[in-house]
């Protein structure tokens, strides 16, 4: 039942990107990417598995973004950074066997959690987009303004989901 569970919020997700966010540009800076929210709150995997489902989910996104690479690239990033994130929380986490929530880090582990995770993954998404060293403070300006909106909609997902 927790596949089906996840296999639907996958769905959602994506299509709440591809056929809202993905025409929303809130005056060319704020591109907020709410598909990242399902590398987030996927439960623990192999690491083998986590990377191959992040290379999957950015694969689909790149081909309705039209942008070769950039979306793999970052959510592959992800998929790393999230398995060492989960092992610098302790050994509690563990033990965690469902999706990932404020439920199950607590409240100030699910803050940052969410906050690092979102932030590497716009980074990199802006940055790889621009490909330049001149666009950076650029890059960094639409990396850190979507990141607020899609931490927002991060956490009105998990209030309203999982508290």
């Amino acid at each position: 039942m927790n596949w089906i569970k996840q296999i639907l919020l996958l769905i959602l997700l994506l299509l709440i990107q591809v056929l809202v966010l993905q025409n929303l540009h809130l005056v060319g800076l704020c591109h907020p990417y709410i598909y990242v929210l399902f590398l987030l709150y996927m439960p623990r995997l192999p690491r083998w598995a986590e990377l191959l489902i992040a290379a999957a989910l950015g694969c689909v996104m790149d081909i309705f973004c039209t942008s070769p690479g950039v979306h793999m690239a970052a959510c592959v990033a992800v998929g790393f950074i999230r398995g060492l994130l989960l092992d610098r929380i302790g050994p509690e986490s563990k033990r965690i066997t469902g999706m990932i929530s404020s439920a199950s880090l607590g409240k100030v582990e699910f803050i940052k959690w969410t906050i690092w995770l979102v932030l590497c993954h716009h980074c990199l998404v802006f940055w790889l987009e621009a490909w330049s060293l001149q666009l950076l403070a650029w890059s960094l300006l639409c990396a850190i303004v979507s990141s607020v909106m899609t931490i927002v909609l991060a956490f009105g997902y998990n209030t309203l989901v999982h508290d």
